[in-house]
């Protein structure tokens, strides 16, 4: 279905938690990505994709996305 709906939010969001689940952090991330381009000001998105980074060991980049996040969710 994801390939059928790419640009689709909640598509994109199954298929970034699908592949968390399934220990692809990597794919997980560019799922997140994509979500956060898709919707720029949804939050949880940002959340999620900053989380993917902390499991990466990025952490730098990881801050960047939580701070992302919480500017997102304030407004």
């Amino acid at each position: 279905m994801a390939s059928r709906y790419p640009e689709e939010l909640p598509m994109s969001l199954s298929a970034s938690i699908y592949y968390r689940i399934s220990g692809k952090i990597t794919d997980s991330g560019f799922c997140f990505s994509e979500a956060s381009m898709i919707d720029p000001p949804f939050g949880p998105a940002w959340t999620a994709f900053a989380y993917t980074f902390a499991a990466e060991g990025e952490h730098y980049q990881g801050l960047s996305a939580y701070s992302t996040a919480a500017c997102r969710n304030l407004s």
